[in-house]
Parts: structure tokens; sequence; C-alpha cells
């Protein structure tokens, strides 16, 4: 009601938001079914979060 709200941000937001939900929920659908490819995923990321946070302090 101030007028401070640029509402299509707000809705390019809020559309992403939903689009990225339902993307989310399809490939969880799909990937879910392969739990060593999930194990094998998470251990990559975590790896690689961690050789960034080593490499960034260095």
């Amino acid at each position: 009601m101030s007028g401070l709200v640029d509402w299509n941000v707000t809705a390019l937001l809020v559309a992403g938001g939903v689009i990225g939900t339902m993307a989310g929920i399809a490939l969880g659908k799909i990937i879910g079914t392969h739990k060593g490819l999930l194990e094998r995923g998470f251990a990559a990321v975590v790896i690689a979060v961690g050789t960034y946070v080593t490499l960034s302090s260095l």
C-alpha cells in the first residue's frame, strides 16, 4: 500500500519459486529411485564445497 513493493519483481520471484518447486519434485521422483546415484552425488557436492573452502582460505 505504501508503493515500496515492485510487484513485477515479486511476480517473477514467485513464478520462479513455483517453477523451481515443480521441477525439483519431478527430478526428485526420477533420481529418488537410484539410491547409489544420490549418495555419490551428495559426496561429490561435499568434496567440492570442502575443496572450495580450503582453496578460498589460502
